[in-house]
Order: structure tokens, then C-alpha cells, then sequence
């Protein structure tokens, strides 16, 4: 059971997630872009990987899901005109997968919304505080990061 300062951290977690997930679901109902959230974070992974794209299993491990699930979501952006499979020419077995015009678009637009919400985030937090905000987040990502790699 958790004590009272960790049923704080508790709920205010939850809240963190749960006003950023409404706030780009938001975003994108107001547009016109056909995208669910689920699968702006894969295109937020591929994205991540520049130019060059990425091989399935590097999506999954990026967006911690399993290999079936990106290959289902992948097909589905395909469709939606988002993303492309390039095969190499060296192995005909190895898919990279790259983001089209639209696929970059979606992705910069996306980038620039997070901006957006850290720029507004910052002007709320003193510049004393700021230091102590930018660890606390940092320190957050790299336990989540090592839970969510634990097997």
C-alpha cells in the first residue's frame, strides 16, 4: 500500500498522462489529418529515426509494443498514405520504414506541438525551478525507460 506521498505521485502521474493524451487528442480532432494517437506515437518513433527509417523491430522496441501490433499499425499508415516499406536492396527480407511528404508533415506538426506545450510549461515555472523541474522529468524517463524494458 502507499503512503500519502505516494499516492500523490500516483495521481499526479495519472493526471500528466492523461491531460497530455487529451490535449493531442484535441489537437487532432481539430484537424484534418485522419491519425489516431496510437498511431502518431509510431510515426513519432520512425520520425525519430530521420531520413533512413527504421526496421519494424526498432518501432517496437521505440514504442514498446510487440512486433504483430506494429506490423498491423504499419500496414495502416501505409494505407492512410503516412508511411512506405522500402526492402533493401542487399536482403530482400529487411524492411525499412520511411515517413512520405505526408508522413513528414504529420510528424513536424507534432513536434511542433510538443514546443508549443513546453514552451507554455516553462513560462509557468519560475527560472529558480526550472533546474529542479528539468531533473525530476529526466530522472522520471529513466526509470520508466528501465521498467519498461524489464522483461
Amino acid at each position: 500500500m502507499l503512503d500519502e506521498l505516494g499516492l500523490k505521485v500516483s495521481k499526479a502521474l495519472g493526471e500528466i498522462y492523461g491531460s497530455v493524451r487529451r490535449v493531442e487528442d484535441k489537437m487532432l480532432r481539430s484537424s484534418v489529418l485522419n491519425i489516431t494517437l496510437s498511431e502518431l506515437d509510431f510515426l513519432d518513433v520512425i520520425g525519430g529515426y530521420g531520413e533512413s527509417g527504421c526496421s519494424i523491430s526498432e518501432i517496437a522496441k521505440g514504442g514498446l509494443v510487440t512486433m504483430p501490433t506494429v506490423t498491423v499499425a504499419i500496414k495502416k499508415l501505409e494505407s492512410k498514405g503516412f508511411v512506405e516499406k522500402i526492402r533493401s536492396d542487399a536482403d530482400g527480407r529487411r524492411v525499412r520504414v520511411i515517413l512520405t511528404r505526408m508522413g513528414h508533415k504529420t510528424y513536424a506538426a507534432h513536434r511542433y506541438f510538443h514546443e508549443r506545450m513546453v514552451r507554455a510549461l516553462l513560462k509557468e515555472v519560475s527560472e529558480d525551478l526550472r533546474p529542479t523541474v528539468l531533473s525530476a522529468l529526466q530522472d522520471l524517463s529513466v526509470f520508466l525507460r528501465k521498467i519498461g524494458d524489464a522483461p
